[in-house]
């Protein structure tokens, strides 16, 4: 098994701006790094149980019945989409301060859990990479339980990267909370059309 490979792949994968990164960019922007970080690991825990249920090959159920996968993503999509436009219909009378203090962890955890969970191409690219490295050099449950290990590591870390991208964005923009909602908003309803529409 060759676990670098796998290491290297995922991370250029999971570099690459998508649904998780660009959330994390938003949240980073609007409600900071600290915060972000509930959002981060509700999109981990998300990531290590979809892994796991890819790596046990329920995945192939999901991609070979999609309806049932189709109808928990339209719900999830629906649900990004009203996130947004309550963001949106709230910029105009709040301040940077109020939205920092705004959203509890508990609501940054479940945005996160619902939109990794929901998301079309992690269901298809981790279904399809991971049984691809599951090797026979250790037992099953060894090997995905390194791998899933691997692919959290790798999304921490990329995530926030974005986080902090959004955070360090936020600075240059200080004082403008309402164009900040904005973006965020437009960004998180942008998400929930790919998800719809995917």
């Amino acid at each position: 098994m060759d676990y670098l490979l796998f290491l290297g792949t995922f991370f250029l994968i999971s570099v690459s701006p998508g649904i998780n990164m660009i959330l994390a960019l938003s949240f980073g922007l609007s409600v900071g790094w600290k915060k972000s970080i509930f959002l981060i690991l509700g999109q981990n825990v998300a990531i290590a149980i979809l892994s796991l249920i890819c790596g046990l090959g329920l995945g192939f159920l999901m991609i070979k019945f999609p309806n049932v996968f189709y109808v928990f993503k339209i719900c999830g999509g629906i649900y990004i989409l009203f996130l947004s436009f309550k963001i949106y219909r709230d910029s105009g009378k709040i301040n940077l301060q109020k939205v920092r203090s705004n959203i509890t962890k508990k609501e940054l955890f479940s945005q996160g859990f619902l939109i990794s969970f929901t998301n079309p191409k992690a269901w298809i690219f981790i279904g399809s990479l991971l049984p691809k490295f599951l090797g026979s050099s250790h037992t099953l449950s060894v090997s995905l339980g390194i791998l899933i290990a691997i692919i959290v590591a790798v999304e921490f870390c990329c995530l926030n990267l974005y986080a902090l991208g959004g955070a360090f964005m936020k600075k240059f923009v200080s004082g403008r909370a309402n164009l900040i909602n904005k973006i965020s908003a437009f960004t998180i309803g942008f998400l929930g059309l790919i998800i719809i529409f995917e």
